[in-house]
């Protein structure tokens, strides 16, 4: 039996949320790039620093924490907060990455407020818009109610519409809209099933008072109605991750929105969908989940494989990486499909993996919109010699999708094959397993082969037959985008080293 929760001796949770909140209605106030980015960054440094808080307390008194509102909606139950270690890692993820990119934007978003012709007027709006983004992120990672779950997650979609439409590349209006009804279907499967499951027992998946995270749906619920809603919850949350068949809006809106907001989107809030089938499927209703196995797992395979083939192909830097990340999602729901906690684990721990290397991997991509003035890996090379920074933290974050230490992809990368081999399907298990070694090989062939096309062999401007459009000696790093590039890296280092602390509350 899981030990009883704890109350929070202050509200470090809802202040998380509450702090990019208030700090988006400060910077509708303000005017210019260093205010805005200034008070935007501190919130949501701040946000990480009240959840790294309240993970302390909770390790200190081993137990999960949680944060009620004290308020109980007829109908919808009880709207409280809490902290188990899957829900830190999400939660710290966003936060810290949401931090980064605030960061960061104040280089990138400089350089396409001048291509779009926006004055100083734009970053107070372009900052709240990415306040509330975070916070909404942040929000969906502590939620305990699926009602609740899905408010935070609704939050994140008008703004980073919004910023898609507004600051976005090419037919931004249009991307913006395929990527709000996509993502807005997503979000009402996953309602419905949740509503139909907890409509004669609970929407919490986390009882306060009982002291315990327990399957209260499978419980409760009759088994024909859980046939049902269980499909949606993952068909929904499928949707959100971009799941092969379900992903056809992702290489368009995460390719085309601004910079920054692609290395939020890509690694943290499809991942939001891993985190949302975890919760409202696998631990909700775990036997019914397991019995999903087999299909979860091919599914997850093709994904990795569809992911990493179209990666291959791809010569604009953005749509890589988006692709990337349809296959990287596969890793994701291979370790649910495993339907055990090794695998769960894995699943998680990929989610920090992916949002540190994948931010720093956009990142780089904005510093050579910015450096380079070209998305095109066919007119790049040799630029480790002129951006060697971001060469560096491009490599790093390369390293987490393929698992290589010492970055956390590892510890992922270990445990959900671990998760895999001990769901022991022996009807599946030879073709499956050589299925992951396809996907997880794909993974390394295409992280080595754009890192050499972008980063090694003849240097800009040496061979102008290899089709360069610029003079290499020209080219000059931006040094703010750069190390922020790398922190976002290095934080994943960081992450290797504290898998004992991440894990220590895992469910």
């Amino acid at each position: 039996m899981a030990a009883a929760p704890v109350a929070l001796p202050a509200p470090l949770l809802w202040a998380s949320i509450a702090s990019p909140i208030v700090a988006s209605l400060i910077v509708a106030g303000l005017r210019g790039s260093k205010a805005t980015t200034a008070v935007s960054t501190a919130s949501l440094a701040l946000s990480a620093a009240l959840l790294i808080a309240a993970y302390a307390y909770s390790l200190g008194v081993h137990a999960i924490v949680y944060d009620p509102l004290y308020a109980v909606l007829p109908g919808v139950g009880e709207f409280s907060l809490f902290l188990d270690s899957y829900g830190f890692m999400v939660a710290i993820s966003s936060a810290v990455v949401s931090a980064l990119v605030a960061a960061y934007s104040y280089w990138y978003m400089a350089h396409r407020f001048e291509e779009l012709g926006l004055g100083e007027d734009a970053w107070s709006l372009y900052h709240m818009l990415l306040l509330l983004f975070a916070a909404g992120l942040i929000g969906v990672a502590l939620a305990s109610n699926a009602i609740l779950f899905y408010i935070f997650l609704e939050l994140t979609l008008i703004p980073s519409f919004l910023l898609i439409a507004l600051y976005g590349y090419g037919e931004r209006v249009r991307i913006a809209l395929l990527y709000l009804v996509w993502t807005h279907i997503g979000s009402t499967l996953f309602l419905l099933g949740v509503l139909l499951a907890g409509f004669n027992s609970t929407f919490n998946i986390f009882t306060v008072r009982e002291g315990l995270l327990e399957g209260v749906w499978s419980l409760h619920v009759p088994p024909y109605i859980l046939q049902v809603a269980l499909p949606l919850i993952i068909i929904g949350m499928g949707v959100k991750m971009a799941l092969l068949g379900l992903h056809e809006w992702l290489p368009y809106a995460h390719a085309e929105a601004p910079t920054p907001l692609s290395a939020l989107l890509s690694p943290n809030l499809i991942g939001v969908g891993a985190y949302g089938i975890l919760r409202f499927a696998a631990e909700t209703a775990p036997s019914l989940f397991a019995s999903y196995s087999p299909i979860l797992i091919t599914w997850a395979i093709a994904t990795m494989i569809y992911g990493g083939l179209v990666a291959l192909a791809q010569d604009d830097v953005k749509r890589f990486l988006a692709y990337s990340s349809v296959s990287q999602m596969g890793y994701l729901m291979l370790g649910l499909g495993a339907a055990n906690k090794l695998g769960y684990l894995g699943a998680m721990l990929h989610y920090v993996a992916h949002a540190f290397g994948k931010a720093a991997l956009f990142m780089t991509a904005g510093v050579l919109i910015v450096a380079v003035h070209t998305r095109s890996m066919s007119r790049l090379g040799g630029l480790a010699k002129y951006l060697p920074v971001t060469a560096a933290a491009a490599l790093i974050g390369f390293l987490h999708l393929m698992g290589i230490p010492p970055t956390i992809g590892i510890w992922s990368k270990y445990l959900i094959l671990r998760g895999f081999a001990l769901a022991s399907i022996p009807s599946l298990y030879v073709a499956a397993a050589i299925g992951i070694v396809v996907g997880t090989t794909l993974t390394a062939v295409y992280s080595l082969v754009a890192f050499r096309r972008i980063f090694l062999g003849p240097a800009p401007g040496e061979t102008p037959a290899h089709g360069h459009h610029h003079d290499g000696a020209g080219v000059r790093e931006p040094r703010g985008m750069a190390w922020v590039t790398m922190l976002a890296a290095l934080f994943g280092i960081a992450s290797f080293f504290a898998l004992p602390w991440l894990t220590a509350l895992t469910p």
